[in-house]
């Protein structure tokens, strides 16, 4: 990269890593994910929100925030490190304080990543990028009236707007399946 390619003008991110969940099985890495993460970014020049362990609310908050910060940036990240599923070919990201006992309760009480795509949208990058580190199963199959519900979800929205390089979507998981929560901290 040459010039201004690295200098951190227009990079904007946003860290999330769930593990101490309320209701949920505790995870082992995600805040060590996100820490680390966060080093990595703020190092590539970044301007990073770091987000450890909120509830849905504040989630929303800090989403809003950085779509705000982000408007018209070089590039806008969103990282997310924690408990996620995927029913109905939708992903969700769960908060720590979430009490999921029915796929109903999923658009109030989980973070769609439809949400991300919104917040990307509204901040109009030159290049979003989105890591998810999350599961993708569906602990809902074999409740009546539900399916796998597999779909690889994409990002199709932002590449629709005028002059957009798109975006960038990594899952650390297949629909379906379960992430890998590492064993040496990461």
């Amino acid at each position: 990269w040459v010039g201004s390619a690295w200098s951190g003008e227009g990079r904007f991110a946003l860290v999330i890593g769930s593990a101490n969940y309320q209701h949920l099985p505790p995870l082992n890495n995600p805040t060590n994910d996100a820490q680390a993460m966060s080093a990595k970014l703020n190092a590539m020049g970044f301007h990073v929100d770091t987000v450890v362990d909120m509830d849905l609310e504040t989630i929303r908050a800090r989403i809003e925030a950085f779509s705000e910060r982000a408007s018209g940036a070089e590039k806008a990240l969103i990282f997310f490190a924690g408990h996620g599923l995927q029913v109905a070919g939708e992903n969700y990201l769960l908060p720590v304080n979430i009490q999921l006992q029915r796929p109903d309760q999923l658009r109030n009480e989980a973070l769609g990543v439809d949400e991300l795509f919104d917040a990307f949208n509204r901040a109009a990058p030159e290049t979003a990028i989105l890591i998810l580190d999350a599961c993708r199963d569906n602990p809902f199959v074999g409740q009546s009236n539900v399916n796998q519900g597999l779909a690889s979800g994409n990002g199709v929205s932002i590449t629709q707007r005028p002059n957009a390089a798109g975006i960038v979507i990594a899952y650390a998981a297949a629909p379906g399946a379960v992430a890998f929560d590492g064993q040496d901290g990461n």
